[in-house]
């Protein structure tokens, strides 16, 4: 079949004064692609996916994104109910009068009148 097509376009290419090396040249190279790749069904589906996988508003890259920006708000997401259980920890204990004078004295530095309060830090020597 590409026999007579190569023929009847060498004749046409002749009557026009043309010159049919370089459509030779692609027809060749048509004969050198696998028979696969020039079926209709393989061509379709392989648009599909490129269309799907690359070129969609929900393409790989995207929903790859998602995932990890997710995974990092359900990471934030156990964080922050660690920090709601010791906040209502300590909120339930701050009930008890004796507790919340030792809260206020330690955190906050709240102080009595007649009292001052000295906030001694240690500081590590760098060793050189």
């Amino acid at each position: 079949m590409w026999e007579t097509i190569n023929i009847c376009i060498f004749i046409i290419f002749q009557k026009e004064g043309l010159r049919p090396s370089f459509f030779l040249f692609s027809l060749q190279c048509m004969k050198k692609i696998p028979p696969f790749v020039k079926n209709k069904y393989f061509i379709t589906t392989f648009s599909f996916l490129v269309y799907f996988l690359f070129l969609d508003d929900l393409d790989i890259i995207t929903i790859v994104n998602q995932k990890r920006k997710l995974s990092k708000l359900e990471e934030q997401r156990d964080i922050l109910a660690e920090q709601l259980k010791e906040t209502k920890n300590t909120l339930r204990k701050l009930k008890n009068l004796d507790y919340l004078e030792s809260y206020a004295r330690s955190e906050k530095f709240f102080k009595k009148d007649d009292e001052e309060i000295f906030v001694i830090t240690f500081e590590e020597k760098k060793k050189k």
